[in-house]
């Protein structure tokens, strides 16, 4: 039990790291908190929300897996690689491409909800 324990901290501690050293993090973390808002503004079903926190965390999720990545090739090679370069980018496109994916499903659950809510459909 004290070594699930000390893997929780050690998780916990790191994403306080993550949320601390990464803006990227907390922009999307407030991203996060708005949806929450919306779901509970819009009442969306259970069904939509539990979609809304699966996009959450995978965002989130990609971030932390591309932030980690980028310092451990800082790590290998402090200078410009071009090789380096590919792999933060392609790490960077995960990322966007989660953002992407999480912005079209929350048009998809909140944008009828919302046209409704003022009248507009």
């Amino acid at each position: 039990m004290k070594k699930w324990f000390n893997s929780f901290r050690h998780a916990i501690q790191g994403l306080i790291v993550f949320f601390q050293t990464e803006r990227n993090a907390r922009i999307e973390l407030s991203f996060a908190f708005l949806a929450l808002l919306l779901c509970q503004w819009l009442q969306v079903s259970r069904h939509e929300f539990y979609i809304v926190l699966l996009c959450i965390g995978g965002v989130l999720s990609a971030e932390a897996f591309n932030s980690v990545l980028e310092r451990l090739a800082d790590l290998q090679q402090p200078l410009p690689d071009p090789r380096i370069k590919v792999i933060k980018d392609m790490a960077a496109g995960a990322v966007l491409l989660m953002a992407i994916t999480s912005l079209i499903t929350g048009l998809l659950i909140f944008g009828p909800k919302l046209l409704t809510q003022f009248g507009l459909n």
